[in-house]
């Protein structure tokens, strides 16, 4: 969906990672048992695990989300808002994306970019 929006803008796609979508996919789960707070806390971590594992990788954003929401959801306010859709457009060249579910029922999304 997120390459749907950037080709809008005339954007390049960005490349799914497996590094990338491994840490999303952690900090979604550690949101979503309550393991950390909903938000970013442990940037720096997932900063310095995507540099070591995606060679050039020298620049990272964050997108999160929560709730009982569909991905298009999560996407539409992700691009209302202004520092979640500069993630969007921003120049990066790598994604990797995480979403969890809770025994609350609540959705966790976790979008990674990289350049």
């Amino acid at each position: 969906m997120v390459n749907d929006y950037r080709k809008t803008k005339k954007l390049a796609p960005l490349q799914n990672n497996a590094a990338i979508e491994y840490q999303a996919r952690r900090h979604s789960m550690d949101m979503g048992t309550h393991r950390i707070p909903f938000g970013h806390q442990g940037l720096s971590f997932r900063i310095k695990y995507i540099q070591e594992k995606v060679p050039g990788a020298t620049i990272v954003g964050e997108n999160v989300a929560f709730g009982n929401l569909s991905a298009k959801a999560v996407v539409s306010g992700w691009i209302k808002s202004t520092e979640h859709r500069k993630n969007m457009e921003g120049n990066f060249k790598y994604t990797g994306i995480g979403v969890t579910r809770n025994m609350q029922n609540q959705l966790y999304f976790t979008q990674i970019f990289a350049r």
